[in-house]
């Protein structure tokens, strides 16, 4: 597991990506570690997914699935 400062760094890029994405852009690139991701709208479940499992790693147990309809429950 990664440490704390390293986990958040990621989860801060993960929801910058996400606003990124929801507000219309098309595509979005993350680099961290020396790689990077480029994420299209088609990966936001893929993004939400990630900041959920990072959150839950940092001690977030409020972290909400999303509902089929995409709502959090």
């Amino acid at each position: 597991m990664a440490d704390t400062a390293t986990l958040q760094a990621r989860l801060d890029a993960l929801e910058e990506a996400e606003f990124k994405l929801v507000a219309g852009q098309q595509a979005t690139v993350l680099g961290y570690s020396g790689e990077t991701v480029t994420f299209t709208p088609s990966d936001l479940n893929q993004i939400r997914s990630l900041m959920r499992r990072i959150r839950r790693e940092l001690g977030d147990t409020t972290a909400k699935r999303p509902s089929a309809r995409g709502f959090v429950t």
